[in-house]
């Protein structure tokens, strides 16, 4: 499983505890919830397999990109205190 494929499964673990609810969370929970969704591709080839699915789908994909981007920078930043 890649780093983003389990930040994904995190962030859909927070929707089922009621810490989330957003597009994001909704995304999360159904990549996980999907046994074809690639658990060990690239960002990439994940965008590729989102084409599949409704153009709201690939936005919450997106969504979740981008704050999955932001948490490394952030955390990225944290490290090199």
């Amino acid at each position: 499983m890649t780093p983003f494929v389990r930040w994904i499964f995190r962030q859909a673990k927070r929707a089922d505890n009621n810490d989330r609810d957003d597009i994001v969370a909704d995304f999360c929970c159904d990549a996980r919830r999907d046994p074809n969704f690639p658990r060990t591709a690239t960002i990439t080839a994940i965008r590729k397999y989102m084409e599949r699915y409704p153009y709201y789908a690939r936005e919450a994909f997106e969504e979740a990109r981008v704050e999955y981007r932001d948490h490394n920078r952030a955390r990225a930043r944290r490290d090199d205190r």
